[in-house]
């Protein structure tokens, strides 16, 4: 039975509501939860409708537009404010040194923090810090829930990829060795650094040439989006990065495993040519220094050490190789190598020829990179010359010094080599086992 609607006088409403919906074209009006069940709304929703539309609705009485300018005002401060804290944020943020991954840049494009934050709220603590001392106008921190995605919007990270991690790094926070242990290799690593750091003061005084060295992550081609089943085979293309920290120059020695195999003489023949050619082009230059990692066949045995004396002292030059510590071997080699990277991703290439032509427009500022596709006869057999050490190990008895202890090999015009197994250690002199047929 319906009831007849009872209107009361002097309500304290303003207004009633009346609720419709439109079925072919035809409006029919229907209860306030019939309305709501249909659109899956609430009663609040609609509430907050209706005091916009009059609010800022098109007549507007004299206290509604009072209030609107007030609410305008109130909103343009609120913005600004919230630009000048976001531009405090991405200004702090440019002010830590970042890296991409070393080992995995092909597979993510993030980028992670250098400074060692154990975590997100500590990077918020001291970002909160550094907002309320360096900011005279006294210009708050954002909250932290829009802190984080401010980093995840921009691919910021402290925790890098277990693969760009040091194991002696993992193990201290493994607590699988000691606090003594893990200062030690701390502190080599400090060593390292400042290192560098002179050497590149030094280069840019015009006393030496800086390079630094790295091999790219071997590259397989064809590259296809096929599946990969469809091919049985790939061919294996190779690409050494040598690098001038100071002009920013990088050249890049390519070839494929048709060519040269990843042997001591390969990287012998590159390293020595580059250097010649730096030679010729910086006559005033007699000192070069290099840095890379410690890999064996690449960077740190017999058969370079012996290349390389021998031309330090037919060329009256003199080289200082040096090794930087496992698990810490970024270099600025590795931004050419992502550039490169991010070049060829989702491209097909099927051919060596094709890869190299893209890595020559990987850059454009300072200057393209220098792209060398190399034959099997570029390449040298240093293996088979005559040598004058045997063996640059240091020591020749158990507790001596061994090849993987070496921090830095230096070669002089005299024919000796000399070594030291920490960075702020003074030269000693390598012992000259000498072949006896030299």
């Amino acid at each position: 039975m319906l009831q007849k609607r009872i209107y009361v006088e002097n309500s304290r409403r303003s207004y009633s509501k009346s609720y419709f919906l439109h079925h072919k074209r035809v409006r029919h009006q229907v209860c306030s939860k019939m309305f709501l069940s249909t659109l899956g709304i609430s009663e609040t929703m609609v509430r907050s409708w209706l005091s916009s539309s009059e609010l800022y609705s098109t007549q507007l009485g004299p206290e509604n537009k009072k209030i609107l300018q007030v609410e305008n005002r109130r909103n343009t401060k609120r913005e600004k404010t919230h630009q000048d804290r976001l531009n405090f944020l991405i200004k702090w943020l440019e002010g830590i040194p970042k890296l991409e991954s070393h080992y995995r840049r092909q597979y993510t494009n993030k980028l992670y923090f250098q400074s060692e934050f154990k975590s997100y709220a500590n990077v918020y603590e001291v970002y909160s810090r550094d907002c309320k001392s360096h900011n005279a106008n006294g210009i708050a921190p954002i909250s932290f829930p829009n802190f984080m995605k401010f980093l995840n919007k921009n691919n910021l990270s402290i925790f890098k990829p277990r693969n760009d991690m040091c194991d002696t790094c993992i193990s201290f926070e493994s607590k699988n060795i000691s606090v003594e242990q893990y200062d030690i290799h701390r502190k080599d690593i400090k060593k390292m650094r400042e290192e560098k750091n002179n050497d590149i003061e030094r280069a840019k005084a015009g006393l030496c040439s800086l390079l630094c060295m790295d091999m790219q992550a071997v590259k397989l081609i064809p590259q296809t989006k096929a599946n990969s089943s469809y091919y049985k085979m790939k061919l294996q293309v190779h690409n050494f990065t040598i690098y001038n920290v100071i002009t920013h120059k990088s050249d890049n020695y390519v070839w494929d495993e048709t060519e040269g195999s990843l042997v001591a003489s390969t990287f012998a023949t590159i390293i020595i040519k580059h250097i010649k050619k730096e030679v010729l082009n910086m006559p005033n230059i007699h000192h070069f220094i290099s840095y890379s990692d410690g890999c064996f066949y690449q960077n740190r045995n017999a058969i370079l050490s012996n290349a390389l004396i021998s031309f330090c002292v037919e060329n009256h030059i003199t080289i200082d190789h040096k090794y930087l510590v496992v698990g810490h071997t970024q270099m600025e080699c590795d931004s050419t190598h992502s550039l490169t990277q991010r070049k060829i991703n989702n491209k097909q290439i099927n051919l060596p020829s094709q890869l190299v032509e893209l890595m020559k427009d990987a850059r454009k500022n300072p200057y393209p990179l220098v792209v060398h596709h190399l034959q099997h006869s570029y390449f040298l057999d240093y293996e088979n010359l005559p040598k004058r050490y045997s063996s640059i190990r240091p020591g020749n008895k158990v507790g001596d010094p061994t090849v993987n202890m070496i921090r830095a090999l230096a070669y002089d015009t005299t024919g000796s080599i000399y070594y030291k197994t920490c960075f702020k250690d003074e030269y000693q002199l390598l012992p000259q086992r000498t072949v006896r047929n030299f």
